[in-house]
């Protein structure tokens, strides 16, 4: 401050008084910007970085802005609306829960009471969900408190009712938009001002820009920048998906588009053809070896024709060579590979070439473009002759000089090719090792013509080369024929020697002469159609048969011949020139005029089945052809003994039984292939379970009843709805289980583990024994014994009825009884099921590869449908999965042996295990099994049950039961061999009860008998 002016009459001073120094100036402080203390709501804006939400204050304390509010960003604001949605969410379905929970106890405690806890639980849920929120805003929405000087303030703006305020603090940009909870004058006078742009203090705080402070950013700037963040997010997810999808998303397993699962039409009659076929007219290659090159000689014209050179190790890789002129040099170095020339058209060369570089040599010769080939060999080896016989199912070698030096090797071929290279050929492999026997005259093996595999291979090899021989062929039960006649083509074994040709070449043959005599057309009318499958099929007989002038053809040979015309066939013009539906009399004239000429009598109606699956295989219905296909297939079923047609002045009757029911079961047969896709789609698609009732009835009343699969979630449903919480327990706690159990270790344990029985009753003539099961001294399981001699086995549908002891003796006293297949949400059998001869279900599923056959005399058989087995009385195996013949032949076999059968999974066949640890299921459960074994090669039925101490998996339970039935009698084992493995149901109907002869309870689990839909029976005769 200045000191005060003289007053005007003072007296005046001495000049010489020296004059005062100024004083220092003074800084006037700006003023202060009058913020008064604000409550204010903090709104949220979804900015770019961080910001304050929720409501809080705005107040000015000792110079420096202080303010409170919660911390939130985009990602925290996007967290907690999710999390109000959720909250919802978890409201509603806490209050279905403690509903259902309140139901499912009502149910099984039948106290109507537990209602009344209804009310408390919903208030429970309500304040949880309230708890859960509020903490969880609490995390991700923290209070904060900031103080800033006014020199961290970018930005400050008002519209009159909200404050805008733009910041720097703790390193970063800040934002806030707020509004006073309470509008006062003071509040009121600071927005209008800053909206003016004058402080109503009239100056600028320290710090603050001289010309006040801009204007924040436009919202909507940031806002656009964090959708397009959203949606560059989003459309990358949409890019990604095709990609991880595959990894988080399993499709159903098993085939779903068709019955069998088969190749599709294309290949199917590319596999009918001969191989190498190729245009007419081509000239001859001769390949010859010049050291390590592989050099060819084309005799004839050559213009438009190529030779493509390739050098192939049999049984291993193949690769297309380089030519130079006529030489590929260096082609033969390896003293394994085979030098490959092949004659094509020179259009069609680089499809050829193609197809070697991908190695797919039974491509490239089996395409239909090699019209000539030759292979360069080494000089055969000099030895003995050589001679193959067949006398029955015996083969007889002979050898001509024999000499101690020579072994041979003999295998057994079964035709999985098109060229006799590629079928597979079985070796005689004793204990590891190949078995190469020393040559001595004539040698007999009998039984090796048994079942389908009629051909046979030998070379003669040097006895010092034997161990070269077992190199090369590792040792190994079964490789690529190839690989046996690769030992002749390098010099290490004499020429190859085989039976005569066997029925597959036979069988192409008369498919090749078909093909050629049919002279069916699409369009033509149906007598052409009729007429000319007729003539091609009747032309194709008779040259086949002279050929075989003064020979008697055997049943194979016929059989052969009758696959031959079929496969022949101009299907596609058959069923483009003839309805299914609308054209059965045609249908049936062509049957009658095969089977007329058909030594056998069968290949007309071989001819209804193999239409039937060309059907399938050619037009696959969308499921708006349904309902089309399903009346297809009942005009199939409607044919019976006696059905009669009046068509374009023909008079066409079915003449027998026998015969319709081959319509019967193609009938069946296109109703299942509906079923399966009705099946798989309902099973993925929730509305057409609802849409679709119509249809699944009408299947339901031909006797096929489907399996819907339900998911977890529906089972954990039920089993809350129902009160069936241990169910749920265990579950959960396998579901834990599985995910820290290691499955390798586990089933390495049970391979390794030492097994024993521990007595618990025994009958007094051998009839039957229960035991305990050991693993390691600890008990695991339990077994029950019975000789199949003495005892039948039964496969009874009870529904709850008929469940006493009594009832399931049938006369004679029950010793054991326990739920057998699956069974569906609506209480039928899953599957292929009949009881005592008559089909309850026809729906064959491809999800259950295993049959379990009880004949009329209680004889237990278990058939691999897949794979093919045998049944009772027959020596060809049958694939019922995969061959409609098949399928009728099984049909007519359990009709006329009064037999049971039902589907589940197979684990063991043969002796050895059926099941593939790569693709079994994983889940961890109680487990349940029938078991078909031998003890010195009497029959034995065994039921292994282990009831979850510990949970295994299918597999493992396969392997305990194959280690604890194998476990010889000194170790405290029965010492039996293991034939078959079928699978029980132990879920929903996980029941089981065993008694002695007396009456006294073994063994029983928590499910009485009387809540099951089918059981299995084991009583004495």
């Amino acid at each position: 401050m200045q000191p005060p002016s003289p007053p005007p009459d003072a007296p005046a001073q001495a000049v010489s008084a020296p004059a005062s120094p100024p004083p220092p100036p003074q800084v006037v402080p700006a003023p202060l910007l009058v913020v008064p203390t604000l409550r204010v709501g903090w709104k949220r804006d979804w900015r770019l970085g961080r910001s304050l939400v929720g409501p809080g204050t705005l107040a000015v304390q000792q110079g420096r802005l202080r303010l409170t509010g919660r911390r939130t960003g985009p990602v925290r604001g996007l967290l907690v609306q999710a999390l109000r949605l959720g909250a919802v969410g978890g409201f509603v379905g806490g209050s279905a829960a403690v509903m259902l929970t309140s139901i499912g106890m009502t149910w099984r405690t039948k106290a109507p009471e537990w209602l009344a806890w209804a009310l408390p639980g919903f208030l429970g849920v309500l304040v949880l969900v309230l708890l859960v929120l509020w903490l969880a805003r609490r995390i991700l929405e923290p209070w904060v408190t900031l103080e800033l000087p006014w020199d961290q303030v970018l930005a400050l703006h008002s519209d009159g009712w909200r404050l805008e305020l733009r910041f720097a603090a703790k390193g970063s940009t800040w934002h806030g938009r707020m509004r006073p909870r309470r509008y006062s004058g003071e509040s009121r006078a600071l927005l209008v001002a800053l909206r003016a742009g004058t402080p109503p203090s009239g100056g600028t705080p320290v710090g603050a820009p001289a010309g006040g402070w801009p204007k924040p950013r436009p919202r909507v700037v940031d806002q656009a920048v964090v959708l397009a963040g959203l949606g560059g997010l989003a459309g990358a997810g949409w890019l990604a998906w095709p990609t991880i999808a595959p990894r988080l998303v399993s499709e159903p397993g098993g085939p779903a588009l068709g019955v069998p699962a088969r190749a599709s039409a294309a290949e199917v009659e590319g596999m009918a053809r001969s191989c190498p076929r190729g245009p007419e007219g081509a000239p001859v290659v001769r390949n010859r070896r010049q050291g390590a090159d592989l050099a060819w000689t084309v005799e004839g014209e050559a213009a438009g024709f190529a030779v493509v050179p390739a050098r192939w190790v049999p049984g291993g890789e193949v690769a297309r060579l380089p030519a130079q002129g006529e030489v590929a040099p260096g082609a033969l170095a390896d003293h394994r590979a085979v030098g490959l020339t092949l004659v094509v058209p020179q259009a069609r060369r680089d499809e050829v070439a193609a197809a070697l570089d991908r190695g797919d040599l039974e491509g490239a010769l089996c395409g239909g473009q090699v019209a000539r080939l030759d292979l360069a060999t080494a000089p055969a080896a000099p030895g003995p002759a050589l001679a193959l016989a067949r006398d029955g199912s015996t083969l007889v070698a002979k050898v001509e000089e024999p000499e101690g030096r020579w072994r041979l090797l003999v295998a057994r071929q079964r035709d999985t090719g098109r060229l006799p290279w590629l079928d597979l050929c079985e070796l005689p492999v004793d204990q590891g090792r190949l078995v190469l026997p020393r040559v001595e005259g004539a040698l007999r093996l009998p039984g090796f013509f048994e079942g389908s595999r009629d051909q046979a291979r030998a070379v003669l090899v040097r006895a010092r080369d034997a161990d070269e021989v077992r190199r090369r062929l590792g040792d190994r039960a079964a490789v690529p024929c190839a690989q046996v006649d690769a030992l002749a083509w390098t010099g290490l074994a004499t020429a190859v020697v085989e039976t005569g040709p066997g029925t597959s070449a036979l069988r192409e043959e008369v498919a090749d002469r078909v093909r050629a005599a049919a002279a069916v057309q699409p369009g033509d009318d149906h007598d052409a159609i009729v007429n000319g499958v007729h003539r091609a099929s009747k032309q194709a007989r008779a040259a086949v048969s002279g050929r075989a002038a003064g020979r008697r053809l055997g049943r194979a040979e016929l059989q052969a011949i009758d696959e031959g015309i079929l496969d022949g066939l101009p299907w596609g013009a058959i069923l483009d020139g003839l309805s299914v539906q609308h054209d059965l009399p045609q249908v049936e004239r062509i049957r009658q005029r095969l089977s007329g000429d058909d030594p056998l009598g069968t290949l007309g109606e071989l001819f209804l089945l193999r239409l039937a699956e060309e059907l399938l295989e050619r037009a696959e219905p969308t499921r708006e052809q349904y309902e089309a296909r399903v009346d297809v297939a009942e005009a199939w079923l409607d044919v019976a003994a006696g059905t009669t047609w009046e068509a374009h002045g023909r008079t066409v009757r079915v003449p027998s039984a026998e015969v319709a029911a081959y319509y019967q079961v193609v009938g069946h047969y296109l109703l299942v292939d509906v079923a399966r896709r009705v099946e798989d789609q309902m099973g993925r698609d929730l509305a057409f379970r609802i849409t679709g009732l119509g249809l699944r009835g009408r299947l339901a009343g031909h006797g096929i009843n489907l399996d819907i699969e339900k998911s977890s979630a529906q089972k954990a449903l039920e089993a809350w709805v129902t009160g069936d919480f241990e169910y749920l327990g265990d579950r959960t706690v396998a579901r834990l289980q599985e995910q820290v159990v290691d499955q390798s270790g586990a089933i390495e344990a049970a391979s390794s583990a030492r097994y024993g029985l521990r007595g618990q009753w025994s009958a007094q003539d051998g009839a039957a024994r229960t035991a305990a099961l050991l693993r390691d001294g600890e008990e695991i399981g339990w077994v029950a014994l019975y000789d199949a001699a003495k005892v039948r086995v039964g496969y009874h549908q009870v529904g709850g009825q008929g469940t006493s002891r009594q009832a399931l003796g049938r006369g004679g006293t029950a010793l054991l009884a326990a739920a057998g297949s699956y069974v569906t949400a609506e209480g039928k059998t899953a599957g292929l099921s009949a009881v005592d001869g008559h089909v309850e279900n026809f729906l064959i599923s491809n999800k259950m590869e295993g049959l379990v056959i009880v004949d009329g005399q209680g004889r237990l058989t278990m058939l691999d449908m897949r794979e093919g087995g045998l049944l009772p009385g027959h020596d060809s195996p049958v694939q019922p999965l995969e061959r409609l013949a098949d399928l009728h032949l099984l049909l007519r076999w359990l009709e006329e042996h009064d037999a049971s059968a039902f589907q589940t999974h197979l684990l063991g066949s043969g002796g050895a295990l059926a099941i593939d640890e790569a693709k079994a299921s994983g889940e961890l459960r109680e487990r349940r099994l029938l078991v078909q074994a031998a003890y010195q090669g009497h029959p034995i039925v065994a039921v292994v049950d282990l009831p979850g101490t510990p949970k295994v998996s299918l597999f493992e339970a396969a392997v305990i039961v194959i280690q604890g039935l194998r476990a010889p009698p000194e170790q405290g084992g029965p010492g039996l061999d293991v034939v078959a493995i079928a699978n029980l149901d132990v879920g929903s109907y996980n029941a089981l009860e065993s008694w002695s002869d007396d009456g006294r309870t073994l063994r029983q689990s928590w499910k009485p008998l009387g809540e099951t839909m089918n059981l299995v029976s084991v009583a004495r005769r």
